[in-house]
């Protein structure tokens, strides 16, 4: 029987610069041959479905992503909640996805709540769950607003294992990179 192996990818990077699209394809990517099992989860996941319940449409103005990263802070403060969220939701796609190959994408601004969810897996090798950090640039990324929670200069301060340079005007060598580190992780060399 294959080995379960679970790679926790966070992906980071400036509003606009491609995160979704590149964790999109990196899922295309694996459905086509079914290579892995993907999951894509955000740590703000739980906070996003209160406001739909809300009535929210989806659309992120200032205000929402201000009311967001507010009440991301509070659930932080309070109980650690995103990364005990996080760590609990890929824990449990691992054991789900017993002897297959696993990637779940993570989206965290935050290098210390990177750090974090890095450190509540240390050890996790063992049991095959590893943890790896993606940071996606592009030129024309959206730098203008500068909230903690989407300051480049924030973002880019923390050491990323991976960074991924979304600078085509053509998504297919976007999609190209992401079979790329597709094929990198489930390397079986490494």
């Amino acid at each position: 029987m294959h080995r379960t192996r679970t790679f926790v990818v966070i992906v980071n990077g400036a509003p606009r610069s491609g995160k979704d699209t590149f964790c999109d394809f990196c899922k295309q990517y694996c459905n086509m041959d079914e290579s892995a099992n993907v999951m894509i989860l955000s740590s703000v996941d739980p906070i996003k479905q209160t406001l739909y319940q809300f009535g929210w449409d989806g659309k992120k103005s200032d205000t929402v992503r201000d009311m967001i990263v507010g009440i991301k802070q509070m659930w932080i403060n309070a109980q650690n909640g995103p990364t005990i969220f996080l760590f609990n939701n890929i824990f449990e796609f691992h054991k789900e996805h017993h002897g297959e190959d696993n990637i779940c994408f993570v989206h965290i601004r935050e290098p210390e709540e990177i750090d974090k969810l890095k450190k509540m897996f240390e050890g996790f090798g063992s049991v095959g769950i590893y943890f790896t950090t993606v940071l996606i640039t592009r030129k024309q990324a959206d730098h203008s607003n500068q909230r903690d929670a989407d300051n480049t200069n924030i973002i880019n301060s923390y050491k990323y294992a991976h960074k991924i340079e979304n600078n085509s005007d053509r998504l297919f060598d976007l999609t190209k990179l992401a079979e790329r580190f597709v094929d990198y992780l489930l390397d079986e060399r490494r």
